[in-house]
């Protein structure tokens, strides 16, 4: 994947400073991801300085850490979307059906108000464990802002999204948080109009955990079928 990209690779001990699910995500997809961020870098190009290898591996760290969410350790939202976007031309060509979707979490407001800005951290940041814990090492996830994570899932199906997205409500529901949960299939040829398909879902889930309670979740398929599940 992305064969005209420059290889990077990070040395051992620099990948053990990073957060666990970047560790986790980078495990299996590392070269793929490396290229996608390291394009630009050219680590062999003959010039002045002799630690050329060395700068290109900390421009490569330096942008990772600016596609990374502080927080939680996650993507941010320009690390989700550009590694979304580096990843689209092997899915295409593979034709690879894939997942996409928002999760929104329910009540971060009150617990900000109850109980501190503090708390409303840990509350997020458990979130995000528990959700990255539960999908898998090769999926995408991301925190976009406040209470929104996105979610990439390669190469799975509605059958199994729907299965991966269950656990996570579960083992959220074990800790007293609930979510909403939208869900849309990849359109790999305009990843944009699925991400705010991916957007409407959730609003729907969101709107029907308000009026029943609980955790919800909203699947949309290419046939433009919906899907509820609590």
């Amino acid at each position: 994947m992305a064969e005209d990209a420059a290889e990077v690779t990070q040395p051992q001990e620099e990948k053990a400073r990073w957060p666990t699910h970047i560790k986790n995500l980078y495990g299996p997809v590392w070269k793929s991801v490396t290229n996608i961020l390291g394009r630009g870098i050219d680590e062999e190009q003959p010039g002045f300085f002799t630690t050329r290898k060395e700068i290109a591996r900390e421009m490569l760290g330096m942008k990772l850490e600016s596609r990374t969410d502080k927080l939680t350790g996650l993507f941010n939202e320009d690390g989700f979307n550009e590694v979304l976007n580096g990843l689209l031309p092997a899915l295409r060509k593979e034709q690879t059906e894939s997942l996409i979707g928002y999760i929104d979490v329910n009540g971060l407001t009150e617990v900000n108000n109850s109980k501190g800005h503090e708390a409303g951290d840990d509350f997020i940041k458990k979130t995000a464990e528990i959700v990255a814990k539960n999908l898998r090492t090769s999926d995408l996830l991301a925190r976009l802002h406040g209470d929104e994570f996105a979610f990439m899932l390669p190469g799975a199906s509605i059958e199994q999204a729907q299965q991966a997205l269950g656990k996570v409500i579960e083992a959220l529901n074990q800790e007293g948080i609930q979510i909403s949960v939208g869900i849309v299939t990849l359109d790999l040829d305009n990843s944009r109009e699925s991400l705010n398909n991916a957007d409407s879902a959730m609003y729907i889930a969101k709107q029907r955990s308000k009026s029943e309670g609980g955790s919800q979740m909203e699947i949309k398929t290419n046939t433009n079928q919906q899907k509820k599940a609590a």
